[in-house]
């Protein structure tokens, strides 16, 4: 379990940077922007990047609360947390 939370929390971390560049520059794009044809793309791709560190920030929380110690578990707080994590994706399939 030790090995798995590290995993996710290195994870997390690793697109938390990338993620943090894009939501900036399209930040500045959308400021620099004077074309109003490409303004909802580019709300749709600060949206997206926002979305996106939303579900990075839940495994990087899901990474802390890990437990390290084998013991019994709730399993509804776990397949609620899954389920907020998938819920957009599974609502799109619908």
């Amino acid at each position: 379990m030790t090995i798995l939370s590290e995993t996710i929390a290195g994870i997390a971390h690793e697109l938390n940077n990338p993620l943090g560049n894009i939501l900036g520059y399209a930040e500045f794009v959308k400021l620099a922007n004077k074309d109003p044809q490409i303004d909802p793309d580019i709300t749709t791709i600060i949206n997206s990047v926002i979305y996106t560190r939303e579900i990075v920030k839940k495994l990087m929380f899901f990474s802390c609360e890990m437990p390290h110690q084998s013991k019994a578990q709730e399993i509804n707080p776990i397949i609620n947390f899954t389920f907020s994590i998938l819920k957009q994706n599974i609502q799109k399939k619908k």
